[in-house]
């Protein structure tokens, strides 16, 4: 890298660093929300035996909720999901 750029990196406001969801690393399940998901076995076991990609996906989409309320009501969505052992339609890559 050049020094500009070296200078400008040195710069940057870390508050509006890692704001995109594909640059978080990894979203953990706050206690309450991993407590519900690992209360049905069959859809937490599932669940964890998906790819990391879409774990992490997953995960972002419930904790990125502003409200306690919608997070809940897409915890609960993945569960069922999981429960039935199908991925949610909104991470499957759509087919041309």
């Amino acid at each position: 890298m050049k020094p500009a750029g070296l200078s400008a990196f040195r710069r940057r406001d870390k508050e509006r660093s890692k704001v995109y969801s594909y640059e978080v690393q990894n979203a953990p399940f706050g206690a309450v929300h991993k407590k519900l998901f690992k209360a049905n076995k069959k859809a937490w076991d599932y669940f964890r035996a998906q790819a990391p990609s879409y774990q992490k996906v997953a995960k972002w989409w419930i904790v990125r909720a502003k409200q306690e309320e919608t997070r809940m009501r897409r915890l609960k969505l993945l569960i069922e999901a999981s429960d039935r052992e199908e991925r949610l339609d909104r991470f499957l890559s759509k087919k041309k």
